[in-house]
């Protein structure tokens, strides 16, 4: 808790000089290809843009340039700070020199609620993605929660998505810049819902969210991996919703009935997207290192989501939750819902992945033998 809860923060900020050309440039690639497919919340022209205002007032004063820093430059300040931190863990083992940029990054988020519009909003995002690679999160968790509320406050958050019997909706059309920071704040949000427990502050709506795929895969199109994982964010917040937030009234066959309802929807997420980023084929299909590392991103979190690993229990406890989930297979759709890896990797052999969610269940305390007992 000490660790991920607190940060060391100075009384008085510090802004270092930025590092040479030759790592800035090696530092902004890594960023650009490896988290920027995942959250667009910048313009890359843009962040150039501001990102040389602030090299030259260190050129023209390196020793002092700190006091001709104004609150106008904050915002573009705390990004580059939080994007150098970043390129620093993913390209060297630094990391004193990571955590010192994170640092700085952190020291300055208190400016950007003096200015709450869309760059203190995309400079928070940057900053909680920072503090989760350096295993903040806890602050994390405050940050991002700041950028959310900041952005709901100008009303970055009444998007105008189409609806449809299944709820929201988003098409092929390519997203504004003020769309992609709020599903970023939104899927990033959901990621840490899911991960730590704790409540959501976003209206439950949007976990209603569909996206559909169409791509070209002929002509190569830029593969959506922005879709993919803003619509499994919204798979997330069902889970978290509904699994670890609801009281269910019906009992345990409510809540099996709800467990495999969210896993079709799971199967149905990897199933809608292109060949080229389906989580079974993500070691294969890239010939691109940073693709590679994306899809294996996607990957990761749908496995993560359909194994939930409890944080209670005991072996004793999961050989009796496999027992149980063993005795009651026939409760459970065969065939047709068979486990995931039917489909990636051509067996049958193995529980749908329902049970094992199960298994997880009954680890924490949620399903007993008696309870599951009275389904028969």
């Amino acid at each position: 808790m000490l660790h991920t809860e607190e940060f060391p923060m100075p009384l008085m900020p510090k802004l270092p000089l930025l590092p040479d050309r030759q790592s800035l440039s090696t530092y902004m690639d890594t960023f650009f290809s490896r988290f920027w497919p995942i959250y667009p919340v910048i313009d890359p022209v843009n962040f150039e843009a501001e990102f040389k205002t602030i090299q030259a007032i260190q050129a023209a004063s390196p020793e002092s340039w700190q006091e001709r820093v104004t609150l106008a430059h904050v915002p573009a300040l705390v990004s580059a700070y939080a994007i150098i931190s970043l390129g620093t863990n993913e390209t060297s083992e630094d990391l004193e020199l990571s955590f010192e940029y994170l640092t700085a990054s952190h020291s300055l988020h208190g400016h950007l609620t003096a200015i709450p519009y869309l760059a203190s909003v995309q400079s928070l995002f940057l900053l909680s993605l920072a503090l989760r690679a350096a295993a903040k999160d806890g602050q994390a968790w405050h940050i991002i929660g700041h950028a959310v509320r900041m952005a709901q406050s100008f009303g970055l958050h009444k998007l105008h998505a189409p609806t449809s019997a299944e709820g929201l909706t988003a098409g092929p059309e390519t997203e504004t810049l003020s769309e992609r920071v709020w599903w970023s704040c939104f899927a990033l949000e959901k990621l840490m819902q899911l991960e730590c427990g704790r409540p959501s502050i976003l209206d439950r709506s949007y976990d209603s969210l569909c996206f559909y795929f169409p791509v070209d895969e002929v002509t190569c199109q830029v593969l959506p991996y922005f879709k993919a994982w803003i619509s499994l964010s919204s798979i997330m917040g069902r889970i978290s919703n509904r699994l670890y937030s609801h009281r269910f009234q019906g009992g345990s066959a409510e809540m099996l009935g709800e467990v495999m309802r969210l896993d079709q929807e799971l199967l149905g997420w990897a199933k809608s997207l292109p060949d080229s980023i389906k989580p079974c084929n993500t070691s294969t299909d890239h010939t691109r290192d940073e693709h590679r590392v994306i899809s294996t991103f996607i990957s990761q979190q749908y496995y993560h989501v359909s194994l939930p690993q409890s944080s209670s229990g005991s072996n004793v406890n999961q050989i009796a939750g496999a027992a149980q989930c063993h005795a009651f297979r026939d409760y459970f759709p065969t065939e047709k819902h068979r486990d995931r890896s039917d489909e990636e990797q051509g067996q049958t052999s193995k529980p749908p992945s329902a049970l094992r969610w199960c298994i997880n269940l009954r680890q924490c305390g949620k399903i007993n033998s008696d309870t599951v007992a009275s389904i028969s």
